[in-house]
Order: structure tokens, then sequence, then C-alpha cells
């Protein structure tokens, strides 16, 4: 298959994993707040209405779950956009360091700010590292990096 036709298919690929993760998540959202009386209406859509009868520990316990998926389906995605568009084997090492550090700082910070700040803080601080490895944006970051650095290293 040429490049450009590899470019399109992935491109549209993290369109649509995006977008479904977007879904999914508000839903949860939505139905975690209505469980706990914060909405006075029902706003989860129709064929994600079967959420109602979980409780919101196992909906949090999913949305973890879920988070990891996602973070491996766009690890999935970018190691077919190196392998196929880059052809850089260099850069498949390089993602998967990037994606281990990312996991273990927002692990880390997540923990960290349970047991010191016992507030939201960690948690808020995880989710935007955990949503950034949810993305294309370390594929983005990646691609211009290799550029800096020399073959061999």
């Amino acid at each position: 298959m040429p490049k450009w036709m590899w470019i399109v298919l992935i491109v549209t690929a993290f369109i649509f994993v995006g977008g479904a993760r977007e879904i999914i998540f508000v839903n949860i959202n939505e139905q975690l707040e209505f469980n706990q009386g914060r909405r006075s209406g029902y706003f989860v859509l129709d064929h994600l209405s079967f959420m109602n009868g979980y409780s919101n520990s196992t909906l949090s316990r999913g949305k973890w779950a879920l988070t990891v998926v996602f973070m491996l389906v766009n690890l999935a995605l970018s190691v077919l956009a190196i392998k196929k568009v880059l052809r850089e084997p260099r850069a498949v090492k390089w993602l998967l360091y990037l994606f281990l550090a990312g996991f273990i700082v927002s692990a880390a910070v997540f923990v960290v700010g349970k047991v010191i700040f016992n507030d939201n803080l960690g948690y808020l601080i995880a989710r935007k590292v955990m949503g950034a490895l949810q993305s294309p944006f370390p594929l983005m970051f990646l691609v211009p990096a290799l550029y800096l650095v020399p073959d061999g290293e």
C-alpha cells in the first residue's frame, strides 16, 4: 500500500479512536454525575444507557481500565505510523520509552498527590498526562525530535 494511503488510514483511525474515547468518557461522567444527584436530567446516550445499572465504583474502575485500553490503542496506532510511514526503526524504541515514562510519571504524581496533598492535584496532573498518552500527541512530539537526535543515539 502506498505511504499516502497509510497516512489517510492512520489519521482516520486516530480520529475515530479519539472520538469514540470522548463519547464514552463523557457519558460515563454524565452517568456518575447523575448517580451522585448532581444532574437533574439523564443525558447519557441511549446506546450507553446500560451504564445506569452500574455503581459509581464500577464505573470509576471501568474508566481506569478504559484509560489504559485507549492508551494502548494509541500506542499501537503510533507504532503502525512509525513502521508504515516514517520507516524509522529507532523511533519505535523511543516511542515505547515515551509512553512508559508518561505512564510512570502519571502513576507517581497520582500516588504522591494522594499521600502528600490529599486533594485532587495529583489526580488532575495524572489525568492530563494520561490524556496526552490517549492521543497522537506522543507521535507528534517524537517526529520532530527524531530529527534533532543524530543517528545511533
